[in-house]
């Protein structure tokens, strides 16, 4: 009995190996697949208030009656070099005009509107800074890019506005308004 047990022990440790490889998986070669991801370039310009208002007194300066609050964000490529705000009239001449259909010449240049971009100096909108030569534009900022230090960040800025009426004795009452464009561009 002892050694039926022992020949039927070494004959089913001998078949084991053999049935093991037959339920054993099979495998197929190995294909490689290459994948990409992008991420595009953005760049974002929202500001915190759609208007602001002035009080208008002939002979004066007027203040906003908020400051302008702008957030610019991006995420851009290695070879740009820096991002620029730029806000313009898109008729400086007639920047803010009467509602209502006064006379035009009662309309308030752009050359009177002034605003001070962070840390600046008040100047007017006849300046021209813009893409668009001629629309009395005001640059807000200017921001050099390093790769992987600064492209991919964003930056709030408040703008102050004033409209300065010194030396215009003469301006009649009513509502005045006009449309300021703000633009940022990636260079």
């Amino acid at each position: 009995m002892r050694y039926r047990f022992a020949l039927l022990t070494l004959a089913l440790t001998a078949a084991l190996p053999l049935l093991a490889a037959r339920n054993s998986p099979l495998k197929s070669s190995s294909v490689a697949i290459h994948i990409t991801a992008t991420v595009n370039e953005r760049l974002s310009l929202v500001s915190a208030s759609p208007s602001i208002s002035f009080s208008l007194r002939p002979r004066r300066v007027a203040e906003a009656d908020r400051p302008l609050i702008i957030t610019t964000s991006w995420n851009l490529d290695a070879n740009r070099t820096g991002v620029v705000v730029t806000a313009f009239f898109s008729d400086p001449v007639h920047a803010l005009s009467p509602r209502g259909g006064a006379a035009a010449q009662e309309a308030i240049p752009g050359s009177r509107i002034l605003a001070r971009a962070p840390a600046g100096e008040f100047a007017s909108f006849a300046r021209t800074a813009s893409p668009q030569p001629g629309e009395g534009a005001l640059e807000i900022f200017r921001q050099r890019l390093t790769p992987r230090v600064n492209d991919l960040d964003s930056r709030t800025d408040i703008i102050e506005f004033q409209v300065d009426l010194r030396g215009r004795s003469q301006l009649a009452a009513g509502d005045y308004e006009g449309d300021l464009t703000l633009v940022a561009q990636a260079y």
